[in-house]
């Protein structure tokens, strides 16, 4: 029992010892800085069957007023505008609505998905920033951890009284020769 007390504070530097060289090897591999990775994704059209509609439509129109003008043409050489043109004339301003209110659908579909990505992005970067806070936080609570751990095993073992140094009192004071 007399040697197991003799070497009790070298035991203890050992464990404490121990304890600091796992925190500070694994505090090395903590990141303040989020590290992330570019990954190129191949992008959908999500308006490709709109748009393709849009320009069906819009070709119609350009048809319709193509062979409007036409029939305007005629009709007036012939002595007048017929019941025939002024249809085609309803037409064509009724297909020209169409194609407008197509237009406003999709780009109000494009801003609403815009929004959407803008805030999910923020979130994401807001998430990165809490968990690098939640980090540095816990790295500083470790060093005061340690740090107590360290006072008070000086004033255990009387380092106070030889300058704040802790010599374990199995050596002499001259050395070890």
């Amino acid at each position: 029992m007399e040697a197991f007390k003799k070497y009790l504070p070298w035991i203890i530097v050992a464990v404490v010892g121990l304890f600091l060289i796992r925190k500070l090897t694994s505090s090395q591999s903590t990141r303040l800085v989020p590290q992330t990775q570019f990954v190129e994704t191949l992008q959908v059209d999500q308006f490709a069957e709109s748009r393709a509609s849009a320009f069906e439509a819009l070709l119609q129109v350009v048809g319709l007023q193509i062979g409007a003008d036409a029939e305007t043409e005629r009709a007036r050489i012939a002595g007048g505008i017929t019941s025939r043109a002024q249809d085609i004339e309803r037409e064509l301003s009724l297909r020209s609505l169409d194609v407008d209110l197509s237009k406003a659908n999709i780009f109000a579909a494009a801003a609403e998905r815009e929004a959407r990505f803008s805030f999910q992005s923020r979130e994401n970067d807001r998430q990165i920033q809490q968990g690098a806070i939640d980090r540095y936080y816990s790295s500083r609570n470790t060093g005061n951890i340690v740090g107590s751990i360290s006072q008070a095993l000086s004033n255990i073992f009387g380092a106070g009284n030889r300058g704040g140094i802790f010599t374990p009192p199995t050596f002499p004071r001259g050395g070890l020769f």
